[in-house]
């Protein structure tokens, strides 16, 4: 007989494997990598599908929201400020994700 994990402490071990494989991904893409990276940020994404965990917004961004790869400015993507908005283009799949961005008074 199996016992189940209560839904709170199911979601803390969630939240640390997926911090662990995103930083892994982010060593490996920088190493060059890049088959590895984008093995643990699916993977990342799996286990937040099958606990429910709703990612952060810094891990969002960190993953591409068309093809799922992992995103590392000017290795796997290219991100450019214009217009309030912060905008990446995936260079895999060359689709665009666009975040409003607030400018900072000095």
């Amino acid at each position: 007989m199996k016992r189940r994990i209560n839904k709170n402490l199911q979601l803390q071990i969630a939240e640390k494997r997926i911090e662990k494989l995103f930083s892994y991904a982010e060593k490996q893409a920088k190493a060059g990598n890049l088959p590895h990276a984008h093995n643990a940020i699916r993977i990342a994404r799996n286990i937040a599908m099958r606990t429910t965990y709703k990612m952060p917004k810094k891990f969002k961004h960190q993953m591409c929201k068309h093809c799922y790869h992992f995103l590392l400015p000017s290795i796997t993507c290219q991100v450019r400020m214009r217009n309030g908005k912060k905008i990446i283009t995936c260079f895999y799949c060359h689709k665009q994700m666009r975040y409003p961005y607030k400018d900072i008074d000095y």
